[in-house]
């Protein structure tokens, strides 16, 4: 009969913590937790995390799935703009400072102690504030005013980036700009291929994403993906729905959208690699206008608008791949 060695090549170790970077198919034990652990390829799924401390939608979001930010946005009745923010510690949501503008359409990056909203509605506006863990303050104001923008979600507060939007007041009212933040002001970054609203984003300042949202004449939703180098936008690949509103977040080669409306409410999530999307597990909860926040391994959707209105659910993303499993012990 053959033994665990002869089959894998290796002993099952036996160590005090956790490896930092096991092998798929790797056994061992461990002391502290008294467990046998292993590493196998797990599927992507979400599972039901806090609910916000207020029902909301069309909010700014940040941070990561154990340390995330939720601001502005919309509470019910529809479109009444709102000025707080909470903070997420990977079960629960706490009340944190309140924006000095509230408003809702708005843009988000950053950390949970060092976050950025910007842009936002109404009346359209350039404001930006930054956070610090506990209150906001005034920061540069954007050249052009606007909501429904896009930003790279994983930038920073001193490295970020909005682009596309409504609201403008010169033409074209559907944006193509964007604008770079320097963690004092704003200035002008290359133009977007097509200027489109109530799109999503992902990514950093210097390596963004661009995805869906819609476009005149006719409010088209689209499906299209754009990738941002720092200077200039080039055409990625195309999101298998098109869709407006919906959430995105991770980075250029490693991003997830998820929700939106397509051209109804959805649960659908995909996943971008650097140049295709892939359909991946679905929200337990079609909806729109929602808040999200973490990596392809580890993220977070927040608030939104359901079938019901405006909701206050929470639900975390564990994303497919390499994971460490508990073969049996404490």
């Amino acid at each position: 009969m053959s033994d665990y060695i002869t089959i894998k090549g290796q002993d099952i170790q036996v160590v005090s913590s956790d490896p930092a970077n096991p092998t798929l198919g790797q056994i061992w034990y461990n002391t502290t937790s008294q467990s046998l652990k292993g590493q196998e390829f797990g599927t992507a799924a979400w599972a039901t995390g806090g609910n916000l401390g207020t029902a909301k939608a069309y909010l700014g979001s940040a941070g990561t799935q154990t340390a995330a930010l939720a601001f502005g946005g919309a509470t019910s009745p529809p479109f009444t703009p709102s000025n707080t923010t909470e903070e997420y510690d990977g079960s629960a949501w706490t009340a944190g400072g309140n924006l000095s503008t509230a408003r809702y359409y708005l843009g988000g990056a950053g950390t949970q102690t060092a976050g950025l909203a910007f842009g936002g509605n109404p009346p359209a506006t350039g404001a930006t504030e930054e956070y610090d863990g506990s209150s906001w303050t005034a920061g540069g104001t954007m050249s052009n005013a606007r909501f429904g923008l896009g930003s790279a979600t994983s930038g920073t507060q001193t490295a970020a980036l909005g682009f596309g939007g409504a609201g403008l007041v010169t033409p074209p009212p559907i944006a193509n700009l964007t604008e770079e933040y320097n963690g004092t002001a704003w200035t002008a970054g290359g133009n977007m291929i097509q200027g489109r609203n109530v799109l999503s984003g992902a990514g950093t300042q210097t390596a963004a994403l661009a995805m869906g949202g819609e476009y005149p004449p006719v409010s088209s939703l689209t499906d299209l993906t754009e990738e941002y180098d720092g200077s200039a936008w080039t055409a990625g690949g195309n999101m298998n729905l098109s869709k407006k509103v919906a959430t995105g977040f991770g980075l250029q080669t490693a991003a997830i959208s998820a929700g939106g409306e397509a051209p109804a409410r959805t649960d659908a999530t995909e996943e971008y690699d650097g140049s295709a999307w892939t359909t991946t597990a679905s929200m337990a909860l079609a909806k729109r206008q929602l808040g999200g926040a973490g990596t392809t391994s580890s993220g977070l959707v927040f608030g939104g608008n359901a079938p019901t209105g405006n909701i206050a659910a929470t639900e975390e993303f564990t994303g497919g791949g390499p994971t460490t499993v508990t073969i049996s012990g404490s």
